[in-house]
């Protein structure tokens, strides 16, 4: 909610509406749910919610969209200030595939986090959680350097991914 424009729903919400949406699914016949989430904060409203249909016999499972994109995205990365970040060159690149019309790059000024993320992630891979607010990462919203995205690398980056996920659904939809 720091920013113009941005929408925050609760977690307990959120997951309430994923679990109703879910039950009907299932009511109209649906046997299995995959969650196609793009946003890392989701994931513990569609985990419970996977759960919980899992119990009931509903086999989910949900793909964080972009870490499947910086998992294949390595050998098109240019930049040197957090090619991965929120906005850096991998996003850019896939949103200038998608929507080049919504990047101005005239306008795209490279950003480095601030010293409470590099705490923050040093100790995530340690599983050690903080509970940070976004803006003790950054002053804008993002941060790495959007400058050297192309649409280009964006298309390469988007069929990667698709592909990943793709293998994983004709496995995940084969499963008993």
């Amino acid at each position: 909610m720091h920013w113009p424009g941005t929408i925050t729903v609760r977690s307990h919400v959120l997951e309430e509406l994923y679990r109703d949406i879910c039950e009907s699914l299932v009511k109209h016949g649906i046997k299995r749910i995959f969650f196609f989430n793009n946003h890392l904060s989701n994931i513990p409203a569609v985990a419970a919610v996977g759960r919980a249909m899992r119990r009931k016999g509903i086999p989910v499972a949900q793909v964080d969209v972009w870490r499947v994109a910086f998992l294949v995205s390595d050998d098109t990365i240019e930049s040197k200030v957090y090619p991965k970040g929120h906005g850096g060159e991998v996003t850019t690149d896939v949103i200038m595939a998608v929507r080049p019309a919504l990047v101005d790059l005239n306008r795209a000024t490279p950003e480095s986090c601030k010293p409470a993320f590099d705490f923050f992630s040093r100790h995530l891979k340690n599983s050690i959680f903080t509970y940070p607010d976004f803006t003790d990462f950054c002053d804008s919203g993002g941060w790495g350097d959007p400058a050297l995205a192309t649409r280009e690398k964006g298309e390469r980056i988007i069929d990667r991914t698709l592909r990943l996920i793709a293998d994983f659904l004709a496995e995940f939809k084969a499963r008993p």
